[in-house]
């Protein structure tokens, strides 16, 4: 079936045979006098994975009665439902450059729609990046679409659309406060918003992840750099000793005969 049966809420007085959950199959419902008004019955179904994007759902209700009807048409309607294809959205986020205070990083942000529809430039932001306030952000650019830069709040927004299969790139620049202290760890994440539900609005919501770090939606950290590095202390081999010990003994020698 292209359908299975998931959960059914009936009216009032109504009592309803429906399909077992996970299987497809009809739902019958009947009630021993039924007096004039209305009465509204709730299925929800869940459609086949394998279903093709825009391929229609027929759904055929109809009403029998024991008592002869003289309008026979209207007994029967049909609901025609059309299989929505959303996207599926995710993010990278790397770092490069000169980890110094003072110096200049720059993000690269991978969006990557994997299907199986178009994701559209709806309202609202797709992509929203607020740097940490030990970085200023100098500018960005992207690979489609359009992209803002906010020194203020030091945030970048991306908004666009992306072709099913399809990425898009976006570079941040930004400089390390220069009063940034050595050996601090510096994180940081985006945020993405998609059309999950096909019904043109961005309603789901994820964060980059650092293909480095070995997990699922990781930020991306370095460490600020500039700490004194170590002094090296030169050791003397024997013959060094030696020749130590014989000046420091001519010395002593020159000193004793004045």
């Amino acid at each position: 079936p292209v359908t299975t049966f998931v959960s059914m809420t009936s009216a009032a007085g109504w009592s309803c045979t429906t399909p077992a959950v996970g299987s497809g199959g009809i739902v019958t419902c009947t009630i021993a006098s039924f007096p004039v008004g209305t009465a509204a019955f709730q299925i929800v179904v869940a459609t086949d994975p394998t279903l093709s994007p825009g391929s229609t759902i027929a759904n055929i209700a109809a009403v029998t009665s024991a008592t002869a009807d003289p309008d026979s048409g209207d007994l029967n309607a049909t609901s025609n439902t059309s299989v929505i294809s959303p996207a599926s959205l995710s993010a990278t986020k790397t770092v490069s450059g000169s980890p110094e205070p003072g110096s200049t990083i720059e993000y690269q942000i991978v969006i990557t729609n994997d299907g199986p529809a178009q994701q559209g430039d709806y309202a609202g932001d797709e992509f929203v990046d607020q740097l940490p306030a030990e970085l200023i952000l100098t500018g960005a650019t992207a690979s489609s679409g359009t992209v803002l830069v906010n020194v203020g709040t030091n945030t970048v927004t991306w908004n666009g659309s992306i072709p099913a299969g399809g990425t898009v790139t976006i570079d941040i620049e930004a400089t390390i406060d220069p009063a940034v202290a050595p050996d601090t760890t510096i994180s940081n994440q985006g945020t993405i918003n998609w059309d999950a539900d096909g019904d043109g609005d961005n309603e789901a919501t994820g964060t980059t992840d650092d293909p480095g770090a070995g997990g699922g939606a990781d930020p991306t950290e370095f460490v600020v750099g500039g700490g004194v590095p170590p002094v090296e202390v030169p050791v003397l081999d024997a013959r060094g000793l030696l020749a130590l010990a014989l000046l420091i003994a001519a010395v002593a020698f020159f000193k004793l005969r004045r």
